[in-house]
């Protein structure tokens, strides 16, 4: 796995910890990158919104079973991107 590393750390050789990844990814836009991660997340994140991101992160490979079920899949999906927004970009 190719490990990101601190910017501007005097200490760069320590890698980034996977919420510093996410919240990069997410202060740069790059939602399914961040989905991708923080859908596995379970510690200091409520159930709902865990459930919100896991759901987002299923909604992009698999709209179809979502739509089936009479879920909208971009709702979903939209949903996540505001919880992540909410939990990572907090102070910024």
């Amino acid at each position: 796995m190719n490990k990101q590393y601190k910017p501007g750390n005097p200490m760069s050789n320590i890698p980034e910890t996977k919420t510093e990844t996410v919240r990069r990814l997410v202060a740069d836009g790059r939602y399914m990158e961040a989905l991708r991660i923080a859908q596995g997340f379970r510690l200091g994140i409520t159930k709902p919104d865990s459930d919100k991101l896991r759901r987002a992160h299923e909604a992009v490979g698999n709209a179809r079973f979502y739509a089936s079920i009479g879920l909208d899949p971009e709702k979903l999906i939209n949903d996540g991107i505001l919880t992540l927004k909410s939990i990572y970009l907090k102070g910024e």
